[in-house]
């Protein structure tokens, strides 16, 4: 993409931080677009949203198009990452389904460089490997509805007493309240400081390793991609072991 545009590398992490905005925008939209239009509806249009940023890039736009879909990416990945974990962690056992659905994120990371990395070698042009993108957004977006279009009508009805129903017509000031509650726990506050961190270093590093490889070391463009995959190997390798554990225990 880089010398496709013929930008710098500071430029071109513009996409890192459009992908930022579009996580950090949808936090305060997913709970009300849940509320209104259930889990269904709400995952649909979180890969809705990130299909037609695909579509976009397919179509190698100007640079700029470039960084408002990958904003439009991180508000749709956002929506569906916060309703699934939260989905996952309701299941049994939260700990192995969770695992499986971050796992299979580290698969993402492995697979999606060897075939880039095979695409640009072949010289097709970057953009080109959004295809598989949009193909396989549009398989999430089936498999969203067959899965939770019903999800909240077949939920087991919850009997609230007088005062949970009384509290029940007052959402916007429990939410208040809750987030407030969220806000003062040290738990919450550290262990969003240390997502923030985390998330922030690893997706610099396995971005940035390819530039580091090839300009200062001289490293093949059309082998380089290797290197980020092994990156995302050991993220697979860590869930699988620390499943295995807690299936035995």
């Amino acid at each position: 993409m880089e010398s496709h545009y013929h930008i710098s590398y500071t430029i071109m992490s513009l996409v890192f931080v459009g992908n930022a905005l579009g996580f950090i925008s949808a936090a305060f939209f997913t709970d009300m677009l849940l509320s209104k239009f259930g889990r269904g509806k709400t995952l649909i249009f979180g890969d809705t949203i990130q299909l037609c940023a695909y579509i976009v890039l397919v179509c190698t736009p100007p640079y700029a198009l470039v960084v408002v879909s990958f904003l439009l990416l991180g508000f749709g990945a956002a929506i569906n990452l916060a309703l699934n974990n939260v989905f996952c962690a309701n299941t049994h056992p939260p700990s192995v389904t969770l695992g499986a659905a971050h796992g299979s994120y580290g698969v993402g990371g492995v697979v999606a460089p060897i075939v880039g990395t095979a695409l640009v070698s072949n010289g097709i042009l970057w953009s080109r490997f959004y295809f598989i993108a949009v193909g396989l957004r549009i398989c999430c977006i089936v498999f969203a509805a067959f899965a939770f279009w019903s999800y909240e009508e077949d939920a087991e009805p919850t009997l609230l007493t007088a005062l949970e129903s009384t509290a029940s017509r007052q959402p916007a000031k429990s939410k208040l309240h809750d987030l407030k509650v969220a806000l003062g726990s040290r738990v919450t506050i550290f262990g969003a400081l240390f997502i923030f961190a985390y998330q922030g270093a690893e997706v610099s590093i396995s971005g940035w390793i390819i530039s580091y490889l090839i300009n200062y070391r001289d490293g093949d463009p059309a082998k380089v991609g290797y290197v980020t995959a092994g990156f995302w190997v050991r993220i697979f390798l860590h869930i699988i072991t620390v499943d295995s554990v807690l299936i035995i225990e």
